[in-house]
């Protein structure tokens, strides 16, 4: 499969088996079942690949008829937490533990849920998304196809190798996405890894056909949940759906588009740094946010005169829209000359030129939600922060100061 998507990057046939293959051979089993069992299946699952019923294997996995959906929120018990500690924190993932432990539970997969969900994006009709406007300029500014091969010379291909295998041996752990590939999947094809890293360095120059970005836009969406504002309980996070009011609407991206878009991130922060850090994004430097802390204190204990105070805008990805974003990001390049900042454009122009589709499972009523969403940034992408943070700096700050 990516020998053929490598010789061939308009090649949707070998795109689509890259993603179907993983979902239909390692979809999860039933809990509980042994290692010689889950073997088996797999097993039944090529064979029955190889007789041609994919399409079967596809409609047995999504079998909403034994699901339940509890209108219980999940969280660890006291009786839970000893064992959880010397499960994660104490063996080989105590971030991962930690995390679990004072991270907000999420909503489990119901109507009401999606409902909340849908609450918090945009969905109405977007006119920046008209064929003459911002998909007229991504087909203007992005590479079209033929796209030709994708095959590099031995010397950066020897670079891309070590880039790509450090890349996902770092972020190897997670949830898979909603086709089902896991970064450990990847990571098996030791063989052929130079065809993988090939293939995700013409990805990331923005080399994707119309179908494959389609994909790479639909995303799954969750909600995390908030903490109780009033009553004997505020403070504490609702444990049950009857309690629940808002959520934080968080997507998970196929896992392809987290690699490209993590690598497009670091690059571009590091590139814009010092207009970050000149505008007071802080939070974006290497340091990360204790960089802001020490820079307040450091304004506080220098200019006690100077006011200061903390901004959080509610539902802050959603506040800007795309054709503002697209006209500050042109404006930066334009008087800045930083050729990455062109490329996070091209990155943003290939993802929100148009509609992105959120899928949420109702488990309570059987069936998969659909959403189209018109405009914001996905709470969830790994260019989001970056993108908030680069508008937000050269614009808002920029315009305080002057006047």
């Amino acid at each position: 499969i990516l020998r053929r998507a490598v010789s061939n990057l308009d090649d949707d046939v070998a795109v689509t088996a890259f993603y179907a293959i993983p979902r239909l051979l390692f979809a999860p089993v039933e809990r509980g079942s042994s290692p010689a069992t889950t073997i088996k299946i797999i097993k039944e699952r090529c064979r029955r690949l190889r007789a041609g019923e994919a399409h079967l294997l596809w409609f047995d996995q999504f079998d909403f008829t034994d699901r339940i959906s509890s209108e219980h929120i999940p969280k660890l018990t006291p009786g839970q937490m000893s064992s959880h500690i010397n499960r994660d924190i104490a063996r080989a993932a105590p971030a991962k533990g930690f995390h679990r432990i004072v991270d907000a539970p999420f909503l489990p997969p119901s109507a009401q849920a999606a409902e909340l969900i849908c609450k918090k994006l945009i969905l109405e009709y977007n006119g920046d998304l008209e064929d003459d406007l911002l998909p007229a300029l991504a087909r203007h500014l992005l590479p079209q196809q033929p796209f030709g091969h994708a095959r590099l010379p031995p010397e950066e291909l020897r670079a891309e190798i070590i880039y790509w295998h450090k890349q996902l041996t770092t972020f190897s752990k997670g949830a898979p996405d909603g086709t089902g590939l896991r970064t450990p999947h990847l990571l098996c094809l030791s063989s052929a890894l130079p065809l993988l890293a090939q293939w995700l360095t013409a990805l990331y120059r923005h080399k994707i056909t119309p179908a494959h970005a389609t994909l790479l836009r639909t995303k799954a969406l969750g909600g995390q949940l908030k903490q109780i504002t009033e009553g004997p309980r505020k403070g504490e996070y609702p444990s049950h759906m009857s309690e629940v009011t808002s959520c934080r609407p968080l997507c998970r991206p196929c896992r392809v588009r987290v690699y490209i878009a993590r690598r497009r991130a670091a690059t571009t922060t590091k590139a814009t740094l010092p207009i970050l850090v000149a505008n007071g994004q802080d939070g974006l430097s290497v340091a990360g946010t204790s960089a802001a802390c020490k820079s307040m204190q450091i304004a506080h204990d220098l200019l006690p005169d100077w006011s200061q105070g903390i901004l959080d805008i509610k539902n802050a990805f959603a506040t800007i829209g795309r054709y503002p974003i697209v006209k500050i990001l042109l404006e930066i390049f334009q008087e800045t000359g930083i050729d990455e900042v062109r490329q996070l454009l091209l990155y943003f122009l290939l993802m929100y030129s148009t509609t992105g589709t959120g899928i949420m499972v109702a488990a309570d009523i059987q069936e998969i939600i659909a959403k189209f969403i018109t405009d914001g940034i996905d709470q969830g992408c790994p260019i989001g922060n970056l993108v908030y943070g680069l508008v937000v700096s050269w614009h808002v700050t920029r315009n305080v100061r002057k006047h």
